[in-house]
């Protein structure tokens, strides 16, 4: 019985981290940015230039994963051990999230990582 604890457990953070880290906050959150930059910005202003290259592909693979993930017949609920229930967890996550969660400092207070020595991904990311 321990040893099924063990393995769920042990197979649950890295989906969580697929679904709520990887998909929401590197894609899902960048798309916005991505059409706001395609809709707004003419290709000659300076922000445009600075952001197509990382926002490129983003709109299409974006497209092509919610179809090939996301159905309950997709791979996600095929390989993973919680089907499709983590895309409910997706939701109640991008209910909570607030844009002001992407600053740096604020990222740091929320997750209470300020008092960590020699915490170089803080103290690097407080540099800019």
């Amino acid at each position: 019985m321990l040893s099924a604890l063990r393995t769920n457990t042990s197979h649950s953070v890295p989906q969580i981290h697929a679904i709520l880290t990887h998909f929401v906050r590197a894609h899902a959150v960048v798309e916005v940015f991505a059409i706001a930059m395609y809709r707004c910005l003419p290709k000659q202003h300076p922000l445009h230039k600075l952001l197509q290259p990382h926002l490129m592909g983003v709109i299409p693979i974006n497209v092509q994963g919610r179809e090939f993930l996301t159905k309950s017949t997709g791979v996600m609920a095929a390989l993973m051990a919680s089907g499709d229930k983590l895309w409910s967890l997706a939701d109640v996550f991008m209910k909570q999230f607030r844009y002001e969660h992407l600053l740096h400092p604020e990222d740091v207070k929320r997750r209470g990582v300020e008092d960590i020595p020699n915490y170089h991904y803080r103290d690097d990311g407080m540099m800019w």
